[in-house]
């Protein structure tokens, strides 16, 4: 008899684990929810004249995200993509409910940048092969340094200023040319993205 109680206790108490392990599953998912309303509440509009899409990742490709929100909701070709204050990429292809995104890193990708610390100004363009952006017509002289941010710089429109773009993680000088080859580690993380933000220049 007391051989079949300890049996049925036992179970009891492995149903209970079972039962404590799917809660502490579920708690986890909340909390992953919670912060990401959060970065949804503390996210800062680049000024007043922009207007925000929110969009699901419905897919990750090498250097591309499909959203789940595409013309029917207002979305155009060329828009900015953003997570909190940091640049994704841009709206390349559309259809009526879904949309394409072309990440920073892409071949075909560009766009202002801006080193703070020093004030330069250049063309950022993305490497994809490296996961990186290789900034353009900083000429050689200049003060570069390992570990620079990196923001867009909002010349041409498309793009608001002050935007995260990364970290400069590589600076050299060849012997022939006149700007410096300048490799850049994107803030960017997929890893950590489940939706991101269409931006809108009313």
């Amino acid at each position: 008899m007391d051989i079949e109680r300890l049996e049925t206790e036992n179970k009891k108490l492995k149903k209970i684990v079972f039962l404590y392990k799917i809660e502490r599953i579920k708690l986890r998912e909340i909390l992953k929810e919670n912060e990401r309303l959060r970065t949804r509440l503390n996210l800062k509009l680049p000024s007043p004249s922009w207007k925000i899409i929110w969009a699901e990742i419905r897919g990750v490709y090498s250097q591309e995200l499909l959203l789940d929100k595409g013309m029917a909701d207002g979305i155009k070709i060329g828009f900015p993509v953003i997570s909190s204050d940091i640049l994704v990429g841009r709206i390349s292809y559309l259809w009526q409910n879904k949309a394409m995104v072309t990440l920073v890193t892409h071949s075909n990708f560009s766009i202002g940048i801006k080193i703070i610390r020093s004030g330069l100004e250049g063309v950022g363009e993305g490497l994809p092969l490296e996961n990186a952006i290789h900034i353009r017509y900083i000429p050689k002289r200049s003060d570069v340094k390992k570990g620079d941010e990196v923001i867009t710089s909002g010349r041409g429109g498309i793009f608001p200023s002050g935007l995260k773009v990364g970290e400069v993680c590589e600076v050299t000088s060849e012997p022939f040319g006149f700007f410096l080859k300048i490799k850049v580690q994107p803030a960017l993380d997929l890893s950590m993205m489940q939706d991101v933000v269409v931006l809108i220049n009313r």
